[in-house]
Order: C-alpha cells, then sequence, then structure tokens
C-alpha cells in the first residue's frame, strides 16, 4: 500500500513540473531524435542512428563528460557531436571519454552527440553510457555561480535487439520506476 501511495504521490509531482525541472541532470542512450525511445531491434548489417540525449535538471547544464561503451556486435560508423556545442575534447568512444560543453546554459533536452553504428548480428547487448575515466563518474556542469560539478544519472543505455528496462516512455515515467525498483 506504501509503494502505492508513493508512486500516486510521484507522479502527480513529476505530472506537474516542467520538462526539465528535475533537481540533478540526467543522460541517456535513445533510438531516436524525440529521446522516447531506448531499444532497436533490426536485421544484422544495418546502419540505425543513436542519440545522447541530456536533460538537464533545475539548475541547467554547461558540459557533459562520459564515456560510450559498446559491444562486439557494434561497430561505431560515425560520431558526430552536436554543432551547437562551443567546446568538445576527447572521444566520447575511446577512453577516457568525451566533455562536451555549450557557450550558454542548456535547460531543456540537449544532445551531444549522434552515432551512427553497423549491427552485425541479432545477438542481445548494450551500448552503454559509462563514467569518464579520468573523472570516475558520469558528470554534469551545471549553471550555478560558480559553475559546479555533479554526477549525473543514466536514465537508460540503448538496448540492441531486446526491449530497453527503464525510460522506454519518457524520463519522468522512467524516473518514477526507477524510484520505486
Amino acid at each position: 500500500m506504501m509503494r502505492l501511495v508513493s508512486f500516486l504521490l510521484m507522479v502527480s509531482v513529476l505530472a506537474a513540473a516542467p520538462a526539465g525541472a528535475t533537481h540533478f541532470p540526467y543522460i541517456g542512450l535513445y533510438a531516436d531524435q524525440n529521446h522516447s525511445d531506448c531499444d532497436w531491434e533490426g536485421p544484422p548489417y544495418s546502419t540505425p542512428t543513436f542519440w545522447v540525449w541530456v536533460l538537464p535538471g533545475e539548475d541547467g547544464v554547461f558540459c557533459a563528460e562520459f564515456e560510450i561503451v559498446t559491444p562486439p556486435n557494434v561497430i561505431n560508423a560515425a560520431t558526430v557531436t552536436n554543432p551547437l556545442a562551443g567546446y568538445s575534447v576527447g572521444d566520447a568512444l575511446v577512453a577516457p571519454g568525451t566533455t562536451v560543453c555549450f557557450p550558454t546554459c542548456q535547460a531543456d533536452w540537449v544532445w551531444t552527440h549522434y552515432l551512427t553504428c553497423l549491427i552485425l548480428d541479432t545477438t542481445k547487448t548494450q551500448i552503454r553510457i559509462e563514467p569518464h575515466g579520468d573523472y570516475g563518474i558520469v558528470r554534469a556542469a551545471i549553471c550555478t555561480d560558480p559553475v559546479t560539478d555533479v554526477e549525473m544519472t543514466v536514465l537508460t543505455h540503448l538496448f540492441i535487439n531486446q526491449t530497453c528496462a527503464i525510460g522506454e516512455r519518457s524520463s519522468s515515467w522512467g524516473t518514477v520506476k526507477e524510484l520505486l525498483r
């Protein structure tokens, strides 16, 4: 009964909050430009595009630092950094990872990279967002004065040839499901 009350309370709070009104930022890998689909299924030798999206918290986001790790059945064909980013160093798919920053505070969903990948077979795997090798966490610089580094929550990885476990409808729903586990 307590879980049901907690669930209903969280749903009402999240439904009333604006899209970016979470306390801390989130990051996720998605199979679409609308940050709503965290899985992909298709035939071998397909070349889908996947997106890294950041949902800023209430203080916005200037920078994101992370690494993307691909499984053996996924070959990265191309990685594109958001052209609106004013600063980018490192490679998102090569250790220790990447730092990507925007010239202004981002207050709503923003993509940092998109990847075009070659999927070799139908094995069930994941493309994962992992901690930046130099910092040991997935982190963001938020728009406070002074700018502060905080740990980002990985909302979802990208599930290949399987249904994703969280974040499949929206960030708010994925957040509610995580909180109730």
